[in-house]
């Protein structure tokens, strides 16, 4: 409004001057805005709207580029948000997986159980459509909890179809829910956006959709660097409990103060700011999330209702007989800020505590390193067990450092947040004619761990080009000594260790846990016609 006084005031002005300087004679009657404004600042009034108008543009997100100033203002509520129809909703993501996905999760495994008191059943249950709408009024929310046919076919899904995956959601939520409303407080926040990640994420830290998103708040990577969170080979902070949380509600206050309405802002959320107002536009300009549902992206549609819905069901649980799953989450939990690398495994066997936990507690950390030696890092830890470490930082960090840490090399600058960690202590020039397949069979390696050591995007390469590789090459003679018979037997002592292979592991990772084998030794003394590996095979690994 203030911009819309400010270029009537302008137009006033001009066209006063311009009738004065036609016709002397004619004496208007003066105006009492016009007459407070001096003409000979009239540049200086157009720099200020155009200010102001440049202050109105919405957020700049990476992937969406908008020159038009977005709506700030909210209309006057529509009917259409209580009798609008669609027969074809869609399921968010992150309610899209079944609970095998979910309980497929080492944590859920090990530390949830059913409350054998609780009764879980669906058979008494009777939810009119009067009873839905006085619950969701009766919700102490800032943001508008409206029902209509939409919003009960989510009611449904998670009362009814999903009705396991919320009731382990509950439980989670006793742990994930209390941080999410610390951030938001802090931020002046309203409570009830803490139950987003109920249906971006179901509440799973590592979750990472078909696009690319990652972690309970589903962050692109350009947004999440965008809103500060670092993104590298080692550290991806999009899964970062507390900094996630944190930039979720910066980002969703930036949307907030663009709109003026917090549906929209969720839709903006879950599609960016530039779909939302093509939506505002191809509906001849409408304000109302519900006036402008159709408009919008078919998955982006379904985002605010599910978003209503969880609302409800975490509130109304009990009310339709679900029972929250009982968890062994770690109650006291403290940071410690480490200055050098370590490796999970090494708090693991120094401290008794199962990497797992770590992981858990640590989602930031992607290849289970934590490097303090780039800057000082977090590690988070049950209260029990970070005294311990802190009384022996020294000797865990010294724990079979050689082993685990000696074949990272670092390649990030500090703070940019986008650099990447090789593996490997060699190095390989590219020839002319080389491909990615035969350098990768030279050094008994796979192709993808080259791409990542290398952050490589595709397979193409350039005569000169220098890669980070691990293993030893063929026909090096550090081994000449070791393979020069034809015989698969390549242990010098006759003795095999077995090993059995986990998810991630290649011949060169499981090489490099041995002193003195190579890739190339476990492939012989396997019989292994190429570098495949089968969670769970049997390895024979020389002994050395």
């Amino acid at each position: 409004m203030y911009l819309k006084r400010c270029i009537i005031i302008l137009l006033t002005v001009v066209a006063v001057t311009n009738t004065q300087a036609r016709n002397n004679k004619i004496r208007l009657k003066p105006n009492p805005v016009a007459q407070e404004i001096d003409t000979t600042n009239i540049d200086e009034l157009i720099k200020e709207i155009e200010f102001l108008k440049a202050q109105q543009r919405y957020f700049n997100e990476a992937d969406s580029l908008i020159t038009e100033t977005p709506i700030a203002v909210a209309e006057e509520e529509s009917s259409t948000k209580y009798d609008i129809s669609d027969p074809s909703i869609y399921v968010p993501e992150g309610l899209q997986g079944d609970l095998n996905t979910i309980l497929s999760d080492w944590f859920i495994r090990n530390n949830t159980y059913q409350d054998s008191t609780c009764v879980s059943s669906i058979d008494d249950m009777i939810c009119s459509d009067s009873l839905y709408m006085a619950r969701l009024g009766a919700m102490p929310c800032v943001i508008d909890m409206p029902f209509n046919s939409v919003i009960k076919q989510y009611l449904e899904l998670y009362s009814k179809k999903r009705r396991s995956l919320v009731e382990y959601m509950l439980g989670l939520g006793t742990y994930y829910f209390p941080i999410f409303e610390e951030v938001l407080n802090k931020h002046e926040m309203p409570h009830e956006l803490k139950y987003l990640p109920v249906i971006e994420s179901a509440l799973k830290a590592t979750a990472k959709s078909r696009a690319g998103a990652m972690g309970l708040w589903q962050f692109m990577l350009p947004t999440g660097r965008i809103m500060g969170l670092e993104i590298n080979s080692l550290v991806d902070e999009r899964c970062d409990i507390y900094k996630s949380s944190d930039a979720a509600a910066r980002y969703l206050k930036q949307l907030y103060n663009i709109y003026q309405d917090w549906h929209l802002a969720i839709a903006a959320y879950n599609c960016g700011p530039g779909n939302v107002n093509k939506a505002i536009r191809r509906s001849g300009g409408k304000r109302n999330y519900w006036d402008i549902y159709f408009y919008l992206p078919k998955e982006t549609r379904g985002y605010v209702p599910a978003f209503i819905a969880a609302t409800y069901i975490m509130n109304y649980h009990c009310e339709h007989n679900l029972c929250p799953v009982m968890t062994n989450m770690p109650q006291a939990v403290d940071t410690v800020h480490v200055n050098q690398m370590v490796h999970f495994q090494q708090i693991n066997e120094m401290l008794n505590i199962s990497i797992e936990e770590i992981r858990m507690l640590n989602p930031q950390y992607t290849r289970d390193i934590v490097p303090g030696n780039v800057k000082p890092s977090s590690l988070k830890l049950p209260v029990q067990h970070l005294y311990s470490f802190i009384d022996n930082q020294d000797t865990i960090i010294q724990h079979k450092s050689q082993e685990l840490l000696v074949n990272i090399t670092r390649e990030v600058k500090v703070g940019s947040g986008r650099g990447s960690y090789a593996y490997g202590s060699n190095t390989h020039k590219v020839r002319s004619g080389e491909t990615l397949s035969s350098i990768a069979k030279k050094y008994g390696v796979s192709v993808e761990s080259i791409k990542r050591a290398n952050g490589m995007k595709n397979n193409n390469l350039r005569a000169g080009q220098t890669l980070a590789v691990g293993g030893t090459p063929k026909n090096s003679t550090s081994k000449s000594s070791d393979s020069s018979s034809s015989s698969a037997t390549v242990s010098s002592s006759g003795k095999y260790e077995i090993y059995k292979v986990k998810a991630g592991d290649n011949l060169w990772s499981i090489a490099n846990r041995y002193s003195g084998v190579t890739a190339d030794k476990i492939r012989q003394a396997n019989q292994l016609k190429n570098n495949n590996l089968k969670i769970g095979q049997s390895l024979k690994i020389p002994i050395i």
